[in-house]
């Protein structure tokens, strides 16, 4: 990942998190003990994050999501009185294009985050895509080049066995 990618340092209440996380995904044994892994690993690394805003409204007032996408995980709060410290958590492996556009988007406020990370990894499977095709042209292009190559080796050759029968 671009060092400058993530440059912001999350202001988690970890502590908060890793027992929410306890209490909601006690029955999810495996989930549970991935989830508190990845929590304890970006605490004790102070890992960077960014932020993706999406504003909105309710009735009541203001309520947006805050996104805080870390290279293997999403974190989801909700900025809303109401619900305090709610939050949900997801893994992703989006590539680093996928989240340089992430970084840089604008989102709505009704995006779930499943949504938006659907959304991200079906751009990040289509820039692959590119890639591999930009490559396998590439290589393409380059056969032919070696070809060229190859014949424009046969002339001079061609030439310098001509020149040197001239004795000079």
């Amino acid at each position: 990942m671009q060092s400058n990618l993530f440059d912001t340092v999350p202001g988690f209440d970890w502590k908060h998190l890793k027992s929410d996380t306890t209490t909601r995904y006690a029955d999810y044994i495996d989930h549970r003990k991935r989830l508190l892994e990845t929590l304890t690993r970006l605490e004790d690394t102070n890992q960077k994050c960014f932020k993706v805003v999406a504003e909105g409204f309710t009735s009541y007032g203001r309520r947006d999501n805050i996104f805080c996408v870390f290279p293997t995980v999403i974190i989801r709060y909700v900025s809303d009185p109401c619900i305090p410290n709610w939050y949900d958590i997801m893994f992703h492996s989006l590539g680093s294009h996928a989240l340089q556009c992430f970084k840089l988007s604008k989102l709505s406020e009704n995006q779930t985050i499943h949504n938006v990370v659907q959304i991200f990894q079906s751009f990040d499977a289509s820039i692959q895509k590119q890639f591999e095709l930009s490559n396998q042209e590439m290589e393409e292009r380059m056969e032919a080049l070696e070809t060229e190559l190859a014949k424009y080796k046969g002339i001079v050759e061609n030439c310098r066995k001509e020149i040197s029968s001239y004795g000079f």
